[in-house]
């Protein structure tokens, strides 16, 4: 998502709806990234929640976006663990979930991308934390009949 370089335009893209779904919002900056990668924007990318690969890496030259090298997806993957903290909020249950995700989270931050988890990986380890949830849910409830 090209035009989410900081975690306020990545909320900004996102609806909630009544029935706690996330539903992606505005893509109007959604480029197919090929086999030859992207490069998004036409001016330098900084900050925390920019991924290491779109950032400026020659520090003595001016910004020109010819010389930049391209990117694929996984500079999303990066953001994925300052998005889900944020909705998480910072109750105890939340703080008790980041231990959790602290494994999946890890990855997406790897500063090379190829060692990053891919959506799928993230989507199956988050799915995965759903299930023994219910399922620790579920045996407290037999315990207590």
């Amino acid at each position: 998502m090209c035009d989410s370089s900081t975690l306020n335009k990545t909320l900004e893209q996102y609806l909630i709806s009544s029935s706690l779904n996330l539903i992606l919002n505005d893509v109007d900056a959604l480029p197919e990234v090929g086999h030859e990668g992207i490069i998004c924007g036409h001016k330098e990318l900084q900050g925390s929640f920019v991924a290491p690969e779109q950032r400026w890496p020659y520090s003595m030259q001016v910004y020109d976006e010819k010389k930049m090298v391209p990117y694929d997806e996984k500079v999303d993957i990066w953001k994925i663990p300052a998005v889900c903290n944020y909705y998480l909020g910072k109750s105890e249950g939340a703080k008790a979930f980041r231990y959790h995700v602290y494994p999946i989270h890890k990855q997406c931050r790897e500063k090379l991308p190829r060692n990053r988890p891919s959506a799928s990986e993230v989507l199956q380890f988050y799915e995965s934390l759903l299930r023994e949830y219910f399922r620790a849910e579920l045996t407290n409830v037999k315990e207590e009949l």
